[in-house]
């Protein structure tokens, strides 16, 4: 019996090896953006925003500083060396930031949503109609009335231009959240989860974006956006072409929209960052495993939205800005607590491949005789996902249950969906 099951455990320290490689593989193939650590727009007005951002949205500052001379050497804006700062972040997700940067009034004909680059800056909320009541008498000026999306009937969204002429899309899960593909707000106003860019060229985005960072080339979709057909002054039954892109953390996207012939390349003053929203800040796992053509090479940067990591800085087809931050985590992983982890566990003496995210474990567990009993997932965290959809193991909860297969000969059948208890979040082996 011994000798039996001594054999067991070699099958599956070797089954658990083929596993970790599939996975580790998944990894390194999944999207090289991790998640949406900033977004920059400028202001005539630091004091003003800082005001308005706190009373209105309870963003607080967490620092003030001044732009380097290697910082702004890196993004191609040597003029905005010396430029004051804030960062500012919500209390659910304090690391998630809004960084303002002092410039000059916006021109006036410069109106939002009819230039090229970062257009939106799209952030979880608690309750649309609660904080649209709220903004009436504030200085953010509402551009679309709380709706719902046509294609998730229980999201609903608004749509603001800030004191800066920077565009906030406010958007909230009002169903069952514990089922919803919105990460949780965690307050009245929580962080950012989609940042949108607009270009006259849906599929120059869409191809740039995917051949740089392996982001999954969804197809566009023509659709009637509210905000987008005002701005423009589209005609009825003139469609924007949209697409979004998951990145490798839960909750994190990228929206690209199709802009018409009625919009423009957003005017920039030599050697200045652009008016409105200048950039949108990435993590990633490793600059230089990344085939891209910097403004300056990535160097170290301080701050709290850097702390001595190495950043760098291109420009995408729509001239928007692009800064990555490295983590050193390898293969999309952070060291968040909350984020997808990677680690090497013992089951019977057997070396597995173990996912965490928030204390939740992907484990095999073998308690017969049976090579691969089966593989259970642990309590599952807040946000009711373990891991991302692109990982061959168990597939992301949001997703609808579907066989994968594992090296043509290990098929996993997933039977788990959010709603479901720990106990049910099982997935056979066959």
């Amino acid at each position: 019996m011994n000798n039996r099951r001594s054999i067991f455990r070699s099958a599956l320290a070797l089954m658990a090896a083929v596993i970790c490689l599939d996975v580790t593989t998944a990894l390194a193939n999944g999207p090289a953006l991790q998640r949406i650590t900033m977004a920059t727009f400028t202001s005539a007005d630091l004091a003003g925003v800082e005001r308005d951002y706190a009373r209105w949205l309870g963003y607080q500052v967490r620092e003030r500083g001044v732009v380097s001379s290697e910082l702004a050497k890196a993004w191609g804006a040597p003029g905005a060396a010396g430029k004051r700062y804030l960062l500012l972040s919500s209390e659910p997700s304090p690391d998630v930031f809004v960084r303002v940067i002092e410039g000059k009034a916006a021109p006036a004909d410069l109106l939002p949503l009819t230039t090229w680059g970062w257009n939106g800056i799209e952030i979880i909320i608690d309750d649309p109609v609660a904080l649209r009541e709220q903004l009436r008498e504030s200085p953010f000026r509402v551009i679309g009335e709380p709706a719902p999306l046509g294609a998730f009937p229980t999201i609903k969204a608004f749509q603001v231009v800030g004191p800066s002429g920077e565009v906030l899309y406010l958007t909230a899960e009002t169903g069952d959240r514990s089922k919803s593909i919105l990460p949780p707000p965690g307050g009245p106003v929580g962080r950012i989860f989609i940042m949108v860019v607009g270009g006259p060229d849906i599929d120059a985005l869409l191809d740039f974006y995917s051949s740089r960072f392996n982001l999954v080339r969804n197809p566009a979709r023509m659709l009637a956006v509210g905000v987008v057909k005002r701005a423009q002054q589209l005609a009825d039954g003139e469609l924007t072409p949209l697409a979004t892109a998951r990145l490798a953390e839960r909750g994190n996207l990228i929206e690209f929209d199709g802009y018409s012939s009625r919009t423009r390349a957003r005017p920039v003053e030599p050697g200045q960052l652009p008016p409105g929203i200048v950039s949108t800040t990435f993590a990633v796992a490793d600059l230089d495993a990344l085939k891209v053509d910097w403004i300056a090479p990535p160097a170290r940067h301080e701050g709290l939205a850097y702390q001595g990591k190495r950043a760098g800085t291109l420009r995408g087809p729509a001239g928007e800005l692009i800064e990555l931050i490295e983590t050193g985590s390898g293969s999309a992983l952070t060291a968040r607590d909350d984020d997808l982890g990677a680690r090497a566990e013992h089951v019977y003496g057997a070396a597995v491949c173990a996912h965490v995210r928030r204390k939740t474990t992907l484990a095999l567990e073998t308690g017969s005789d049976d090579l691969f009993e089966h593989v259970a997932l642990g309590k599952p965290g807040p946000e009711r996902l373990t891991v991302p959809s692109y990982l061959p193991v168990v597939h992301d909860l949001i997703i609808e249950p579907q066989a994968i297969e594992l090296r043509r000969h290990i098929e996993v059948q997933h039977h788990a969906t959010g709603s479901q208890q720990p106990s049910a979040l099982t997935q056979n082996l066959r």
